[in-house]
C-alpha cells in the first residue's frame, strides 16, 4: 500500500536534526596489505573532502579485516576530528556468526574515533535480514545504533523483519531507473515507513541517505554485469541531500572499484584491484579511469547539508564523460542498463546513457562555459545555476560525432580531459570491448572568500519524473515551496517565491483528490487549491472515498509478460510474467507492476550442455529453483544425495510402516518420535579448537544437559538417483544449546568485557568431538539400508513399557560425618532432574535456615532461595564441606570453615520437610566469607596485532551467616580442633530482591579439590587448616568416638608426593584397630584412594586440613543408604519379562561336547553355532549349523583353531568358584587376582563369576577356548558392603598386571555389572577416577574395554547411561568402549536388555536368554542377562586378535579392535522356538568371521561381507521404505525441523561458524600444525577435565591436573623477560625447542612466572621460541 500521511506531505518530509554526518563506504578488503602510511594519505583526503569517515565494509571471510581495521582506527585516532563505523558484509563473504560481530562493534567501537551517537556506536551493514533475529542480542551486549542496509526487502519489509530493533535505515538505492535521472521516491518511501514504525515503536528512526555519482560493473564470477545510468547523477543527489535533510548519508563508494563509484584515489600497488581478478572481469575497466574530482566540491555540499550554509574559498571546475562513445563499434560486453537480478526491466546500455560531457564549476558569479571535443566548439551551456549567482553551476554538452581532445573552460580556469575515442584497446586486456566507466577531471581556479547561507531557502522548481499523472501539480506547488517528495522531485532551491494573491480567482478553494484519484493527490490538491489552481483531471472541491493504490505510481514498471526464440519460448513466458525478462534472452511484450515470483529453492539450474550459456544460464536458474525446469533447456543443479530444498514434512505414519513418498528430489523432514517419559541427555564435555587472539586455543565445553520427550531426526535428502523401494535411516540428532564463553578485550587500555556463543553439533555426533574428528556418521543412505525388497521395514523402538518398581522399607541413618549432598541457587535453569533415589530436595529462602543464612546481590546474579539435595537421615551437628556449595560457571571458594549444622532429620519421600531445632536464643553469630570467582578470557591488542593472551578473574564477596552449636563446639574445643574466627565488621545479611537472571553459563562440576584446598589453606592463625605440620598430628586419636571406614581421596596421584599424608597414617597404624590401605597402581606411578579404618570422627576433621586431601567420606554409613553396585545376569531362573513355552535342553546340558573331527569345528552351544552363522544364514534351516543327531538337534560352530590363544581375559567379578574342578574349566589357562578387603564381606554366590568366565573362554561354551582368564575379584560389592571404590583399585591391579608380564595391546578386560551413577554422583572423584583408568588401560596399554548394558531394558526410566561404566560410552568419553546387550535364540533383543537412550551410541549385541552356564553340580544350567553377553565379546575380541600374528600386532591398537568389532555384525532371522520376543532382530548382532572353515579376515570368501574391500561401510538407526509420489504421509502437527546451517552435512569440512575471533585470524594456527603450542583454556571443567592418558603420565607431577586457564606472557625484552638460552629441551620442560638464526636470539617463553625485582623471572611450565616468532 502506497499512502502518504497529511503531516509528512505538508512537512515535505524534510527533517531537522542538530547532528549529521557524511560517510565514505569503504572496502576493507582492497586495503589487505595497507600500512599506516596508506591509510593516512586515504583518511586525510577524505577529511580535506570533510567526509566525516569512513564506513568500513568487512567480510565475514576476510581474514585479514582485523588487522586492517586496528590500523585504520589506529591512525584515524590520531586524526582527531575523523570517525569511522562498521559495515557488515552478509553478502559478499556468507553472514556473519552473531558472536563476532558483537565483538568488533565492542572492541573497535573502543577506539576514540569510532563514531558514536548520543553515546551509542553506529553500526550498519549491507544485506543480511536473513541474520535479523541475531540484533535484538548483539545491541544488548553492545549498546550499538543500527542503521541496516535491508534493501532487498524494501523499506516496509524491512522495518515489519525487526520490529522494534533497528533504530534507522541505511537505503542502497543509490541510482536512477533505466533512462531516468535519479529523483529521490525511494528515499521517500524510506522516511514514509520509518516515520510511521517510529511513531509505532516509541523512537526516532534515523535514515541513511545513499549518494554515488556512478555504476558500472562487470564481474562474472560475482554474476554482475550491469550498469545503471551516471551522467548528471553526482551533482543532481547533492541537491536531493540539501534538499530531504537526511540525519545520515553515506557515498557509495571510497574505493569500490569494481561497481565505478569510487571517489577514492586509484593505485597501482597493493591489493585494490582484486575484484577484478576473483570477479574474473574481462579487463580492469578502472585503470588509467580517476574519480578524484568528484571530490572536489564535496567540502561545500557537505556544508550546506550539515549546517545549511557555507564559504567557497576557492573556485573550480570539474568534469567528467566516457572517453569511449556508446556507438563506438566496441563489443559492448554483454552489459546490461539495469539489471533482472533485481527483477528490473533491463535495457541495452545504449538506450540508458548519453554521449555528453558533464561539468560542474564553483564560482562566485556567472561565467560561461565553452565545450570543444577535437578543436569543435559543442555550443555548452549552464543547465542549472545557483540563487543569487554564487555556488554549484552545472551543465552538459552533447559530442555527437566528434572526436579528438576535450577541453572545458570556464572563465580562466580550463581543464584538458581525456581523448574521445573510438579506441576499445586503451587498458592491456580489453580486447575491444567497451569501458562503461567514467573519466573525471578537476581545475582549481582562484583564491575566494564568498559565504553562502541557504538556511532559508525552499524548493523552487520541481516536477514528476516517472509519473506524469502528477507533473502539472508538482511543477505548479514545487516553484512556491510545497514539493512533497513522495509525490514530486524538487530540482532547485532558492529562495521563497511570493505566493498567488487573495485576488487570483479560486483563491481559498479547498481542494480535495478527484473521485477515483489515488490519495497521494491529498497533499498536491489541498495546496494548489488553496492557491487558485484546482485542475479538475486531478482535484476536486468535493471529498470523496480516497483510493490507496496497491502499487506506488512512482514505483517503475517491471516487465509483466514476455516471448522468446526457439528453445526460449516456455522460458521467457515464465520467467518474464515474473519479471526476470534477461534483454539479450527473451523479448518483454507488456509492463507493469510486478507480479511476485514463486517463492526460490535452494536448487536452481544450468544451461543444457551445448546451448550458449550467455543466453540460457540466468534464465534457467531463475526458472529452476521455482520449479520449472525445462528438460530441452536446462539441467537441475544437485544430485549428490545430500542437497536440500523441497522439504516433505512426513507424519508419524512412517513409524507404523507407511511407505514415505515424495517426488524428487526433496529432503524428507522426519516427525519426533514421543518416548514413554521425558529422558534427560548428558551430553560429555566437547573440546574444540577457537581463535583467541592470535593463536589458535583449545576449549572445554560442558554443554547442559538435554531434557527430551521426543526423539528428533536428521533430514533425509532425496535425489533422483534413489530409485523405489529403498530404504533410509531414521538417524537421532538433538540440538543442543550454545555454550558462551566470557572474553574480556583491552584495547588502547580500554577494557570490555564481551562473551561468545559457541554452537555445538547435534547429539549424538558431538559424542566424537569437532567434524574432524568424525569416524562414525549416521548416513540416511547407508550401505546397511536395504530397499527395493518390498518388505515392512521395522518399527521404531519407542513404544510404551511396563514400569516395574517396588518398595523397600528402609531405616532412617545416622550420619556420623556430614553425608555428601549438594546446595545450588534454586533460581538457576536445573536441566538435571534426574535426582539421586536416595537423595531428598528440599528448597529454603537464603535466610531461611538459622544456621545457614546466605542471601547473594551480585551484579551478575542474585540468590534468594537455595535448592538442598542431601540423603534421607540424621544429620550433624557439624559444618558442611565448603565444596557443597555450588553456582553454575563460578568456583566456590571459603575462606575458612561453614557455621556449624545442628543435629537435623531430613526424612524421606516426595517434598520433605527438614526437621530442625529452633534459633537458640542466646546466639553467638559465627560467619564465614565466600569467594565466587569465574574467569574471563581476553587479549590485549596494540599496533594493529595481538601481543598478549591474557585470563582475567572477577571475583565477588558473600557472607554465610550461622551460629555457635554447643555440642559440635564441645567436640571440637576438646579435641584441639581451632575454626577460623568470625570475619571482623561483617555486613549483615540482606534477602536480595527476587529478581534473579538465570546465568547463561552452562552448569559444571566443580571440583571439590578448589574448595577442599582453599578451606586448608587459610589463615595460619587456624590451627584446623595447618594439618601439613607433623605438629598437629599428636592429638590425631586424643578424641576417641565415631570411629568408621573413610575413602580418603587425594589432591595429587604421584607415589612419591604423598609422602606427607602416608607419613600421617603410618604414625597411628595399628593403634586402636587404626589402619590403612592404599589402592595403588606402580604401572601408572599413582594412588587413587586410601581406605582408612577406624578412624575417628576428629582425626576426620583435621585430615581434610591437609593440602594434598581432596575428599572424605565415610563408606559404610554411604552403603548402609544406597545399593549402588548389581551384576546383570541371573543363574537359573529366566528373565521375566519374555515368555517362552518349555523347551528341550541341549543334550549337552550335563553332558561334555563331542568333537567333529573337523579342523575348525565343533558340536556346540546353539550361541556358539549362531555366533558363527554369516550374514544370509537361515540358521535354523541350514543343516551345516543346526543338524539332526540321534533324533536330536545338535549345533554345528565354526571357529579358527588359533581361537584366542597368547591373549588374556580378565574377569573383573564380585568372586569366583574355590576350585576349576568343573569339565569347563578342565583346561583353562588362568591367574587370579584380588582386592584386599575393605571391610566385613557377606556370603556370595560364586557361580556369576564363573558363567562370565565360561562364556568368555570356556572349554565348552567359551569363544575364546584357548585364551588366558585371569580373574580379579572383588569380593563383597554386589553384596553393597564393600566400597565402590574396589572396581578402581580393581583395574589398577590389572594395571600392574599387564605391565608386568608385558601384555599391552593383548588385553581385554570384562565388567558384567554396574556402579549406579545418581548414588554416586555427590562422590565426584570416583567417576573421574574411574574413568581415567579405564582410559589409560585403554589408549596406553591397548586394553579393550567390554562391559554389559544393563537388565533395565523394560523399564522405562532405567537407561544404560545411569551406571557407571555404562555411563562414559554414552556421553562420549570412552567411545571405545564395548557395551554389549543380549539377544535370544530367536536372536532378537531380550525384554530386558538394556540400551541407551535414544539407542544412541548403538549396542553390539551378543547371547543372554537362557544360555547354558556351569553349575555347582559340575553339569549345565540355564542363565539369562546381560552379564553372559558381554564376555561372549570379550572372547571374541581375544578371539579376533590372537587369528595370528599380523591380527595381534594391527589389532594392539584398542580402537582398533574395537572398530572391527563393530563392523563384524549382523542381523540372524530365525523365528522359532516357540519364543515370544519382545523387540526386532538387531543389525549389531556379533560373528566371528566365519563362513564355516574359512575366516573372512584370513581368507576372504564368498559370503564375506564387501567391506572387507575398499568402500565398505556401515548402518545404524532405524530403516523406512521410500517410493516416488505425492508427498505423503504428510505431517499436520508436532512436525519435525528443517535443519539450516553448518552442521547439517553429514560431515561439515571447514572451520566451523563460531571458530573465528576477531584477534587477528591471519596469524591463527591450527592445533595440528601449530608452531606454538596452542593456548590450552578449560571454558566449564567437566567433572573429568583430563586426558584418559594423563594419569599414566610418568614427566609431569600435574599430569592429571589441567590448570583452568594458561596466560602467555608476551616475549618481549621491552616487556622484561630476559633472553635465555635455550641449550637442550629441558631448559624449557622439554614441550617445544627450535633452532634460531642470524642476530635472532632463543627465549624461553613462560606459560605461567613472575618477574623479580632484579629483573629474573621464575618460570613454571614454559617452551623454547625465537623472539621472531613472536614479533612478526
Amino acid at each position: 500500500m502506497w499512502a502518504i500521511s497529511l503531516l509528512v506531505v505538508l512537512l515535505g518530509c524534510v527533517r531537522v536534526q542538530a547532528t549529521k554526518a557524511v560517510f565514505a563506504h569503504f572496502m576493507v578488503e582492497n586495503a589487505k596489505t595497507w600500512d599506516s602510511a596508506k591509510w593516512e594519505k586515504d583518511i586525510d583526503l577524505a577529511r580535506d573532502a570533510h567526509i566525516d569517515g569512513f564506513a568500513l565494509n568487512i567480510r565475514s571471510d576476510d581474514a585479514s579485516a582485523y588487522n586492517a581495521l586496528n590500523t585504520a582506527f589506529q591512525v584515524a585516532d590520531t586524526k582527531g576530528d575523523f570517525h569511522m563505523i562498521l559495515s557488515f558484509d552478509y553478502a559478499g563473504g556468507g553472514p556473519w556468526s552473531a558472536n563476532i560481530v558483537q565483538q568488533y562493534i565492542l572492541q573497535f567501537s573502543a577506539y576514540d574515533s569510532y563514531f558514536i551517537d548520543d553515546g551509542q556506536p553506529v553500526v550498519s551493514t549491507f544485506e543480511g535480514p536473513a541474520n535479523s533475529g541475531d540484533w535484538e542480542l548483539i545491541k544488548s551486549k553492545t549498546n550499538a545504533l543500527f542503521i541496516p542496509d535491508w534493501s532487498s526487502l524494501g523499506a516496509k519489509q524491512a522495518l515489519d523483519k525487526s520490529e522494534g530493533v533497528v533504530d534507522g535505515l541505511f537505503s542502497w538505492s543509490a541510482w536512477p531507473w533505466g533512462d531516468m535521472d535519479m529523483n529521490t521516491y525511494v528515499d521517500a518511501s524510506y522516511l514514509e515507513f520509518m516515520n510511521t514504525s517510529g511513531e509505532a515503536w516509541g523512537k526516532n528512526l534515523k535514515y541513511m541517505m545513499p549518494a554515488s555519482p556512478w555504476f558500472y560493473t562487470n564481474l562474472p564470477g560475482y554474476d554482475k554485469n550491469w550498469m545503471w545510468r551516471g551522467d548528471s547523477m553526482w551533482f543532481d543527489r547533492w541537491q536531493q541531500i540539501i534538499f530531504l535533510n537526511p540525519d545520515y548519508v553515506q557515498i557509495i563508494s571510497w574505493n569500490d572499484f569494481g561497481e565505478s563509484h569510487h571517489i577514492g584515489p586509484l593505485y597501482v600497488d597493493g591489493d585494490d584491484y582484486q575484484a577484478f581478478t576473483v570477479g574474473e572481469a574481462p579487463f580492469n575497466y578502472a585503470q588509467d579511469m580517476p574519480h578524484d574530482g568528484w571530490r572536489q566540491f564535496l567540502p561545500f555540499v557537505i556544508d550546506l547539508y550539515k549546517n545549511r550554509k557555507a564559504t567557497i574559498t576557492q573556485e573550480g571546475l570539474s568534469g567528467w564523460y566516457r572517453p569511449t562513445p556508446k556507438q563506438s563499434g566496441c563489443d559492448d560486453g554483454w552489459t546490461t542498463g539495469n539489471t533482472v537480478s533485481q527483477l528490473q526491466k533491463e535495457f541495452y546500455p545504449y538506450e540508458i546513457v548519453e554521449d555528453k560531457i558533464f561539468y560542474t564549476a564553483l564560482l562566485t558569479s556567472h561565467q560561461d562555459v565553452k565545450v570543444t571535443v577535437g578543436g569543435v566548439d559543442l555550443g555548452a551551456s549552464w543547465t542549472r545555476e545557483p540563487e543569487y549567482g554564487s555556488g554549484l553551476y552545472h551543465g552538459s554538452a552533447s559530442y555527437g560525432g566528434n572526436r579528438g581532445a576535450v577541453v572545458i573552460t570556464v572563465g580562466g580556469m580550463t581543464l584538458n580531459g581525456r581523448v574521445i575515442t573510438n579506441d576499445c584497446n586503451a587498458v592491456d586486456g580489453q580486447n575491444g570491448k567497451q569501458n562503461w566507466n567514467a573519466w573525471v577531471g578537476s581545475t582549481n581556479g582562484g583564491s575566494a572568500n564568498k559565504a553562502v547561507d541557504i538556511s532559508k531557502w525552499v524548493c523552487i522548481e520541481g516536477s514528476a519524473p516517472g509519473a506524469p499523472e502528477f507533473n502539472d501539480l508538482c511543477e505548479f506547488n514545487c516553484k512556491y515551496g510545497y514539493c512533497p517528495p513522495g509525490a514530486c522531485y524538487c530540482s532547485n532551491m532558492g529562495a521563497k517565491k511570493e505566493e498567488p494573491d487573495s485576488d487570483t480567482p479560486g483563491f481559498g478553494t479547498v481542494g480535495y483528490p478527484a473521485e477515483g484519484a489515488s490519495a497521494s493527490y491529498q497533499g498536491l490538491c489541498t495546496f494548489a487549491c488553496n492557491l487558485g489552481y484546482c485542475p479538475s483531471a486531478y482535484c476536486d472541491t468535493k471529498e470523496h472515498p480516497l483510493v490507496v493504490p496497491n502499487v506506488s505510481p512512482f514505483t517503475p514498471d517491471a516487465c509483466t509478460s514476455g516471448e522468446g526464440g526457439p528453445g526460449l519460448e516456455g522460458l521467457c513466458s515464465y520467467a518474464c510474467n515474473f519479471g526476470f525478462c534477461p534483454v539479450r534472452t527473451c523479448t518483454c511484450l507488456t509492463s507493469g507492476a510486478l507480479h511476485d515470483p514463486p517463492a526460490q529453492g535452494e536448487r536452481g539450474g544450468s544451461a543444457k550442455e551445448g546451448l550458449d550459456p550467455l543466453v540460457y544460464e540466468a534464465i534457467c536458474d531463475f526458472s529452476c529453483s521455482r520449479d520449472y525446469c525445462p528438460p530441452d533447456s536446462c539441467v537441475q543443479d544437485g544430485g549428490d544425495g545430500h542437497e536440500s530444498g523441497n522439504p516433505v514434512y512426513l507424519g508419524t505414519e512412517i513409524y507404523g510402516g507407511a511407505t514415505a513418498h515424495c517426488e524428487p528430489p526433496c529432503i524428507f523432514v522426519l516427525p519426533p518420535s514421543s518416548m514413554p517419559s521425558s529422558t534427560t541427555i548428558t551430553p560429555p564435555a566437547y573440546t574444540t579448537s577457537i581463535q583467541i587472539g592470535s593463536s589458535t586455543s583449545t576449549v572445554t565445553l560442558t554443554p547442559k544437559p538435554i531434557t527430551v520427550g521426543s526423539a528428533s531426526f536428521s533430514n533425509v535428502p532425496v535425489s533422483t538417483s534413489v530409485t523405489d523401494g529403498a530404504a533410509f535411516v531414521a538417524c537421532t540428532s538433538l540440538a543442543i544449546d550454545p555454550v558462551d564463553v566470557t572474553i574480556t578485550y583491552t584495547t588502547n587500555g580500554k577494557t570490555s568485557i564481551t562473551t561468545r556463543e559457541l554452537t555445538l553439533p547435534p547429539w549424538p555426533q558431538m559424542t566424537q568431538g569437532p567434524p574432524d574428528k568424525w569416524t562414525d556418521t549416521c548416513d540416511v543412505w547407508g550401505a546397511g539400508a536395504t530397499g527395493g525388497n518390498g518388505g515392512t521395514p521395522p518399527k521404531t523402538t519407542f513404544t510404551a513399557k511396563v514400569d516395574i518398581t517396588s518398595t523397600v522399607s528402609t531405616p532412617v541413618p545416622t550420619w556420623t560425618q556430614f553425608p555428601p549432598g549438594t546446595i545450588e541457587d534454586d533460581n538457576e535453569d536445573d536441566d538435571d532432574d534426574d535426582d539421586d533415589d536416595d537423595e531428598e530436595v528440599f528448597v529454603v529462602t537464603c535466610d531461611g535456615l538459622w544456621f545457614f543464612s546466605f542471601c547473594i546481590d551480585f551484579p551478575e546474579f542474585k540468590v534468594s532461595t537455595w535448592k538442598i539435595r542431601l540423603p534421607t537421615g540424621i544429620i550433624g551437628p557439624g559444618p558442611p564441606p565448603p565444596s557443597i556449595v555450588l553456582r553454575d560457571g563460578w568456583t566456590v571458594k571459603f575462606k575458612g570453615e561453614l557455621p556449624p549444622w545442628p543435629k537435623v532429620t531430613l526424612p524421606p519421600g516426595p517434598n520433605p520437610v527438614l526437621n530442625k531445632p529452633d534459633k537458640p536464643s542466646d546466639c553467638t553469630p559465627v560467619s564465614q566469607e565466600v569467594h565466587f570467582e569465574t574467569v574471563s578470557l581476553g587479549l590485549s591488542v596494540s599496533d594493529g596485532k595481538t601481543v598478549t593472551t591474557t585470563s582475567s578473574t572477577i571475583t565477588r564477596t558473600a557472607y554465610v551467616y550461622g551460629c555457635e552449636v554447643p555440642e559440635y563446639t564441645e567436640t571440637i574445643s576438646s579435641c584441639e580442633i581451632k575454626r577460623s574466627e568470625p570475619s571482623p565488621a561483617l555486613p549483615n545479611a540482606v534477602l536480595p530482591e527476587v529478581t534473579a537472571v538465570p546465568t547463561s553459563n552452562p552448569k559444571t562440576e566443580v571440583e571439590e579439590s578448589e574448595h577442599e584446598l582453599e578451606a586448608r589453606q587459610a589463615s595460619s592463625g587456624s590451627s584446623i587448616f595447618d594439618q601439613d605440620n607433623p605438629i598437629q598430628w599428636e592429638n590425631d586419636l586424643s578424641c576417641p568416638g565415631g570411629e568408621s571406614d573413610y575413602i580418603l581421596y587425594p589432591k595429587v596421584f604421584k607415589y612419591a608426593e604423598l609422602a606427607n599424608l602416608r607419613a600421617r597414617l603410618d604414625k597411628w597404624k595399628g593403634t586402636n584397630n587404626f589402619d590403612y590401605i592404599e589402592a595403588r597402581s606402580s604401572a601408572f606411578d599413582v594412588t587413587a584412594f586410601f581406605v582408612v579404618k577406624q578412624m575417628p570422627r576428629s582425626m576426620e576433621s583435621k585430615l581434610k586440613g591437609m593440602t594434598t586431601v581432596r575428599y572424605m567420606y565415610d563408606y559404610q554409613n554411604f552403603l548402609r543408604t544406597k545399593k549402588t553396585f548389581v551384576t546383570f545376569g541371573n543363574i537359573g531362573r529366566k528373565e521375566a519379562i519374555e515368555s517362552d513355552l518349555p523347551i528341550d535342553l541341549e543334550e549337552l546340558r550335563n553332558g561334555t561336547y563331542a568333537n567333529l573331527g573337523k579342523r575348525d569345528s565343533k558340536q556346540a552351544a546353539w550361541h556358539l553355532s549362531q555366533l558363527s552363522a554369516p550374514e544370509g544364514t537361515d540358521w535354523l534351516n541350514d543343516n551345516n549349523y543346526v543338524a539332526t543327531s540321534n533324533s536330536q538337534e545338535v549345533y554345528n560352530f565354526y571357529y579358527d583353531k588359533s581361537a584366542g590363544d597368547g591373549q588374556v581375559i580378565y574377569i573383573v567379578e564380585d568372586a569366583f568358584p574355590a576350585t576349576n574342578g568343573h569339565p569347563e574349566f578342565a583346561n583353562l589357562k588362568g591367574e587370579s587376582l584380588e582386592v584386599q578387603s575393605y571391610g566385613p564381606v557377606s556370603t556370595w554366590d560364586p557361580w556369576h563369576g564363573a558363567a562370565v568366565i565360561a562364556a568368555a573362554a570356556g572349554q565348552n561354551l567359551g569363544v575364546a577356548p584357548k585364551a588366558t582368564v585371569v580373574s580379579v575379584s572383588m569380593g563383597g560389592v554386589f553384596q553393597g558392603d564393600q566400597a565402590n571404590e574396589r572396581t578402581i583399585h580393581a583395574l589398577l591391579l590389572i594395571a600392574d598386571h599387564i605391565k608386568a608380564n608385558n601384555l599391552q595391546g593383548k588385553a581385554v578386560i570384562n565388567m558384567s555389572w554396574g556402579v549406579r551413577v545418581e548414588a554416586m554422583h555427590s562422590i565426584k572423584p570416583y567417576g573421574e577416577l574411574f574413568y581415567q583408568v579405564l582410559g589409560s588401560l585403554q589408549n596406553d596399554y591397548g586394553a579393550v574395554l567390554v562391559t554389559a548394558s544393563g537388565n533395565s531394558g523394560h523399564l522405562a526410566n532405567e537407561r544404560a547411561e545411569k551406571w557407571y561404566p555404562q555411563k562414559f560410552s554414552h556421553d562420549g568419553s570412552l567411545p571405545n568402549m564395548l557395551v554389549i546387550g543380549s539377544v535370544d535364540k530367536n536372536a532378537k533383543r531380550a525384554g530386558t536388555s538394556n540400551y541407551f537412550t535414544n539407542n544412541s551410541p548403538g549396542l553390539a549385541y551378543a547371547w543372554g536368554h537362557n544360555v547354558l552356564t556351569p553349575a555347582a553340580s559340575g553339569g549345565y544350567t540355564e542363565a539369562s542377562g546381560t552379564s553372559f553377553a558381554s564376555p561372549m565379546v570379550a572372547g571374541l575380541v581375544a578371539y579376533f586378535r590372537g587369528l595370528n600374528q599380523q591380527s595381534a600386532t594391527t589389532l594392539a591398537d584398542a580402537a582398533k579392535t574395537v572398530e572391527l568389532v563393530r563392523k563384524m555384525v549382523r542381523s540372524l532371522k530365525i523365528d522359532s522356538f516357540n519364543i515370544i520376543s519382545a523387540d526386532a532382530a538387531p543389525d549389531s548382532l556379533v560373528w566371528n568371521g566365519q563362513v564355516k572353515d574359512d575366516n573372512c579376515l584370513l581368507n576372504k570368501v564368498q559370503g564375506c561381507p564387501s567391506w572387507l574391500s575398499p568402500g565398505g561401510g556401515s548402518n545404524s538407526g532405524d530403516s523406512f521404505t521410500y517410493s516416488s509420489g505425492s508427498p505423503s504421509p504428510t505431517c499436520t502437527a508436532g512436525c519435525g525441523v528443517l535443519c539450516t546451517g553448518y552442521y547439517c552435512d553429514a560431515k561439515p569440512t571447514g572451520d566451523s561458524p563460531d571458530f573465528a575471533d576477531p584477534a587477528n585470524p591471519t596469524v591463527a594456527v591450527s592445533p595440528k600444525t601449530s608452531t606454538v603450542a596452542p593456548t590450552p583454556v578449560t571454558v566449564v571443567p567437566k567433572p573429568t577435565t583430563t586426558s584418559p592418558k594423563a594419569i599414566a603420565s610418568t614427566t609431569s607431577p600435574k599430569a592429571v591436573a589441567v590448570p583452568t586457564t594458561t596466560q602467555v606472557v608476551a616475549a618481549d625484552p621491552n616487556a622484561g623477560i630476559p633472553k635465555v638460552e635455550c641449550a637442550k629441551p629441558a631448559d624449557c620442560d622439554g614441550v617445544w625447542q627450535r633452532t634460531c638464526t642470524g642476530t635472532d636470539y632463543t627465549i624461553c617463553l613462560a606459560s605461567s612466572g613472575t618477574k623479580g625485582s632484579d629483573g629474573v623471572v621464575t618460570i613454571g611450565q614454559s617452551y623454547c621460541a625465537c623472539r621472531s616468532d613472536l614479533t612478526s
